[in-house]
């Protein structure tokens, strides 16, 4: 049984959606852009969905991703995320 105090998700799972996540750079700063688009950076093509993402620190350089990044979505089998729900506890008794 996981600890009461743990999450079941860890939100850096959640964050990493938005965020590409790199260690020892995990927090934004001020005057941070995140941005994102559906137009294939090397080809010119739209995507189905918001496919790349950049960011971009204008009052410090140093804390900007260079160029464009691929969103990597993972994707789940059937029993891998019914395996998923079944770990987690319920709430409440049927």
């Amino acid at each position: 049984m996981p600890r009461k105090d743990s999450y079941a998700i860890d939100p850096r799972v959640i964050l990493s959606r938005l965020y590409i996540y790199k260690p020892g750079r995990s927090n934004l700063v001020n005057c941070q852009v995140l941005h994102y688009t559906r137009r294939d950076p090397e080809t010119g093509e739209l995507a189905a969905h918001l496919n790349w993402m950049r960011s971009v620190c204008p009052n410090e350089p140093a804390n900007s991703l260079s160029g464009w990044h691929a969103i990597e979505r993972k994707t789940f089998s059937d029993q891998q995320l019914l395996a998923a729900a079944q770990s987690i506890p319920r709430l409440f008794d049927e």
